[in-house]
């Protein structure tokens, strides 16, 4: 597991069986950041905020922390970084479109980002994962190269906050929402397939301490792991989604 603890300028991670991380340190600003991690260990940090004032920038680095390479995004703002087939792609602003950061390698300038941008997320075997939002409703759609293959449409009787998460899983998605009540919030996991909800659970937000904000959850295989904080420290937990079918 690893994690970005971006105050301290490092990556924090955790072997298998290890009880301790290895600190592993970065060149970064410092300011709060996005991350993923590639198959062979490169590290991707996306910077939110620029210390030069300018747009938002992706860092590469070598599984050791060795830098090995930066983009200046096109666009003003970026709220999410995720590893595409060919490379890392971010959500900028105020373009809305995902935009490739790298192909094969190596990083693309703005123009090639610009051309590039798509209202979709590049996923495996050459789909797309479309998220349109508002107030109580969210519609997600995954689109192959003959169009919609599948689509879902989600309302709630109470105010829906950001989509964390909207990730391919089997012949589905699986989508975590921050749902807002009366003096509290929470995020409610859903399992999307052909039959439409097929599983859900509600997660505290436990969100004491200040991350990037569409950075909490990450999906592997069919396990969820969510980011947390509280006044004592950060934890990661796991859940099992395969219970959920």
């Amino acid at each position: 597991m690893t994690l970005l603890d971006e105050a301290h300028r490092r990556l924090l991670r955790w072997r298998p069986g290890s009880g301790r991380p290895q600190p592993v340190p970065l060149a970064i600003n410092g300011t709060i950041a996005d991350l993923s991690v590639g198959e062979d260990g490169s590290v991707y940090v996306l910077e939110t905020t620029s210390l030069d004032g300018g747009p938002p920038v992706l860092r590469r680095f070598a599984p050791d922390g060795r830098e090995m390479g930066l983009v200046r995004l096109r666009d003003r703002t970026s709220s999410q970084l995720r590893l595409g087939p060919e490379g890392p792609v971010a959500l900028q602003y105020p373009s809305a479109q995902w935009m490739p950061l790298g192909r094969g390698g190596h990083e693309l300038g703005r123009l090639a980002q610009a051309a590039g941008g798509k209202a979709g997320r590049p996923a495996a075997g050459g789909r797309e994962v479309v998220v349109w939002h508002q107030a109580d409703e969210v519609r997600v759609a995954l689109v192959g190269a003959r169009g919609v293959a599948q689509a879902w449409r989600v309302t709630s009787a109470t105010p829906l906050g950001e989509v964390q998460l909207a990730e391919p899983y089997g012949a589905g998605l699986v989508v975590v929402l921050r749902v807002y009540e009366e003096g509290r919030d929470e995020f409610e996991v859903l399992v999307l397939d052909r039959r439409g909800l097929v599983g859900r659970f509600s997660l505290d937000s436990a969100d004491w301490a200040e991350t990037a904000p569409l950075s909490r959850f990450r999906l592997v295989g069919s396990s969820l792991y969510q980011l947390g904080s509280t006044a004592e420290g950060l934890f990661v937990d796991r859940y099992d989604l395969e219970v959920t079918r």
